[in-house]
């Protein structure tokens, strides 16, 4: 860990941020874009404005796996720090597990309340935070 550790300290914020900002652009300029597609509804749909069409909605595979990869190289990050301070490590697992799971819930069902609402708003709104978090990252790291 500690070889590892070198290289990941002082690379980790540059790929983050390069990871986070081009979601984050990208995001932006589809919501910009609008690539979404309208198709008919089955039955009752919450997203739908009128019940009778609804935005169908795409899970981009590849946007997931590159968040996933950005947010890996920072928890690893902290999980080399966590090991040279001498913290325990199942307990700050299982604390920082249970709150991210908690937060993830919580901000996939406010994002989807307010997607139906301000729909291109939230998607800028989005990126624009992506690119922040990335600088926040880059910067503050």
């Amino acid at each position: 860990g500690s070889t590892v550790a070198v290289y990941v300290e002082k690379y980790a914020p540059f790929v983050a941020f390069a990871v986070l900002a081009f979601i984050g652009v990208k995001m932006i300029a589809e919501t910009i874009k609008e690539q979404s597609e309208d198709v008919a509804c089955d039955r009752n749909c919450s997203i739908c404005s009128d019940n009778t069409n609804c935005k169908r909605i795409k899970i981009d595979y590849k946007r997931v796996l590159l968040l996933a990869i950005a947010t890996s190289i920072d928890a690893f990050a902290v999980g080399i720090s966590f090991a040279f301070l001498g913290v325990n490590l199942f307990s700050s697992v299982a604390i920082i597990g249970i709150t991210t799971f908690l937060l993830t819930i919580l901000a996939v069902f406010i994002g989807f309340k307010f997607g139906e609402k301000f729909k291109k708003a939230s998607g800028i709104f989005g990126g624009v935070v992506l690119v922040l978090i990335g600088l926040k990252i880059l910067f503050f790291s």
